[in-house]
């Protein structure tokens, strides 16, 4: 099962293009920050939601981070050559 889904992981990562991924992770975290924002809104019956959503919006966060700066380091790239 591990190997499948890693295999279908790198099949669809390597059939889209870099800006269909970072507008992908984009989308999912701003949806999960307003996520974050309504869970806080409502109360502290929603506690350990919060905690769920801060563990899947760090890593989204710093891959949208790390796409960023891979499309910002390009961006330099093709302009200084």
């Amino acid at each position: 099962m591990t190997s499948t889904v890693n295999s279908v992981s790198a099949t669809a990562i390597a059939s889209n293009t870099f800006g269909m991924i970072w507008y992908t992770v984009g989308i999912f975290v701003i949806v999960l920050l307003v996520q974050k924002e309504l869970f806080r809104i409502l109360g502290e019956r929603h506690s350990g939601s919060l905690g769920a959503l801060d563990s899947a919006i760090m890593p989204l966060l710093l891959t949208f981070s790390f796409n960023v700066a891979v499309g910002l380091m390009n961006l330099v790239i093709t302009t200084l050559r």
